[in-house]
């Protein structure tokens, strides 16, 4: 093998081995700063989307570390909201890498031009909105996939449900195909004196058309207001 050849090998080398202890960092989520148990909305949906997302999704573990990051920053905790920062950065500069290799090559004479790669979805943002008592967020990713949960709480009570899956905008429609559905419920006990808490999970159901339509201020997606959110 040739001097050059060598160091060819070494630099492959070296930046696989950069580029898996970047995805292990940026996948390595802190959560020894939360309760056990969820005690709020935040909780419980960074809860869900650790417990539910797919392993090399560098993109999906950025926008985990961010929440975590600005879950601690909220707390006081600078020492692990600036680590999860640090982690969401370790996990876009692949994922940055991996956009910039995906550009359409210059085309040759005499050869026919590259496919285009696949466009990014025309929906994209974190919304939230109310129906009623009922709180709704939506997380439309750049992946094409989604995160709805509603959570409606009163008397002692609350009600949370949550659906993932995929989307497709077509035209004013909203087609949602949903993959999995989860939803848990805390209720007072007998007397008072006793929690009794419980949920369940199933594949998610038939996927469905809502109406959709831009708002200067957001989005109407089924009659229903949404607006950009910020945690």
């Amino acid at each position: 093998m040739t001097t050059t050849a060598c160091i060819l090998s070494a630099a492959v080398f070296v930046a696989a081995a950069l580029l898996a202890f970047q995805s292990r960092r940026a996948e390595d989520f802190d959560t020894s700063g939360m309760p056990r148990r969820p005690t709020n909305f935040i909780e419980q949906q960074i809860s869900e989307m650790i417990a539910s997302r797919t392993w090399g999704d560098l993109e999906d573990a950025a926008r985990i570390q961010r929440k975590l990051g600005r879950y601690y920053a909220d707390r006081g905790d600078g020492r692990r909201s600036t680590a999860a920062f640090l982690a969401a950065a370790a996990a876009e500069q692949p994922a940055k890498k991996q956009a910039d290799q995906a550009l359409p090559p210059q085309a040759v004479p005499g050869q026919p031009p590259a496919p285009a790669p696949p466009t990014r979805p025309s929906l994209t943002g974190n919304y939230f909105g109310y129906e009623g008592r009922t709180l709704h967020t939506w997380d439309f990713n750049i992946n094409g996939t989604y995160l709805h949960t509603w959570i409606a709480a009163g008397a002692g009570a609350s009600v949370r449900n949550s659906e993932r899956g995929a989307f497709a905008v077509f035209g004013d429609e909203l087609e949602l195909r949903p993959a999995s559905a989860a939803g848990g419920f805390v209720t007072p006990g007998a007397g008072g004196r006793s929690t009794v808490v419980g949920g369940g999970e199933d594949s998610g159901s038939p996927r469905r058309r809502l109406k959709f339509v831009r708002s200067e201020n957001g989005i109407l997606l089924d009659g229903m207001k949404l607006k950009p959110k910020s945690w």
